[in-house]
């Protein structure tokens, strides 16, 4: 089965809005999370509430993954074979979790202790840091900017056109 240029163009150009879409939706994503966290910080209660989130991240999956899930999953792999290493396995999974989640335990500490004035500081550093993704608006085409990538590419791979009317050198 062949495809025609034009057939291939159009495949590109879907895929590339297809990206452009996605990318307006993760930079949308960071928009609404960063005036999530920028709203909690605003208030004491907030950054209690921001801080236990912070918190709840790691133990969910030390409770989920650790002490239920991979139990259940290695006794159902070889039942009865490895049910002496189990409580082992699973301290070592939570010991785990609880170093990659040290840094959200150490945040959502400060959090809790910071005033007024910091969590103004820390918001504006929060804004500053998000700002430079793109935000999405509702006046951009993906497909104005997908027809532009595919022209300039095209360009570099298309095969240069036979010059009419030269002769070959020697004749």
């Amino acid at each position: 089965m062949q495809i025609s240029n034009d057939e291939l163009r159009e495949i590109i150009r879907q895929e590339l809005i297809d990206e452009g879409v996605k990318d307006k939706a993760a930079a949308a994503a960071v928009t609404v999370g960063t005036e999530l966290v920028v709203s909690m910080l605003s208030s004491q209660d907030g950054r209690d509430k921001l801080a236990g989130l912070l918190v709840y991240l790691p133990d969910f999956f030390k409770r989920v993954l650790c002490d239920s899930g991979l139990p259940k999953l290695l006794e159902k792999v070889s039942p009865g074979k490895v049910s002496f290493i189990i409580p082992y396995l699973s301290k070592l999974c939570s010991f785990s979790f609880s170093m990659i989640g040290a840094p959200l335990y150490v945040v959502a500490a400060l959090i809790r202790t910071i005033g007024d004035e910091e969590a103004k500081v820390l918001s504006n550093q929060v804004k500053k840091t998000a700002g430079g993704t793109a935000q999405p608006g509702p006046e951009e085409d993906p497909s104005d900017e997908a027809d532009d990538i595919i022209d300039a590419e095209w360009e570099e791979v298309s095969p240069e056109p036979a010059h009419a009317g030269t002769a070959p050198a020697g004749l």
